[in-house]
């Protein structure tokens, strides 16, 4: 089961942005469903619920060693991940921002690149 940066991006983000709706609780089905959809969509690539849903399991366990490792480990998905899964519950939002429909993605490492929430499209 390949996948891309890009793809995993994709899937970070619209997972990240239901997880915090759900007040950080785990996805029912029927959004899993939606996140696949998104991915799919926005990388052209057909992804089911069941692989979106495996390859966050596999991020949250690289994470959770690299969280032991080092706090400050320069693993591309970290700080993201990071931002999301320990943070405080009270902390609303995106980390590193939604506005306007538009939001900046850890492909922050990439600086000047966004993704466009509607379409997901690189915008330079």
């Amino acid at each position: 089961d390949d996948w891309s940066e890009a793809a995993t991006w994709i899937l970070l983000e619209t997972w990240g942005e239901k997880y915090l709706q759900a007040g950080k609780k785990s996805l029912k089905l029927e959004q899993w469903f939606e996140v696949a959809k998104t991915v799919s969509a926005a990388s052209k690539v057909f992804k089911t619920d069941i692989q979106c849903r495996n390859r966050l399991d596999t991020l949250k366990k690289k994470y959770k060693k690299e969280r032991q490792r080092s706090p400050d480990s320069k693993w591309v998905y970290y700080k993201y991940m990071d931002a999301l899964l320990n943070s405080s519950p009270w902390q609303t939002g995106l980390p590193y921002g939604m506005d306007a429909g538009e939001f900046v993605s850890q492909v922050l490492l990439r600086p000047r690149i966004c993704l466009n929430n509607s379409r997901f499209e690189e915008v330079r």
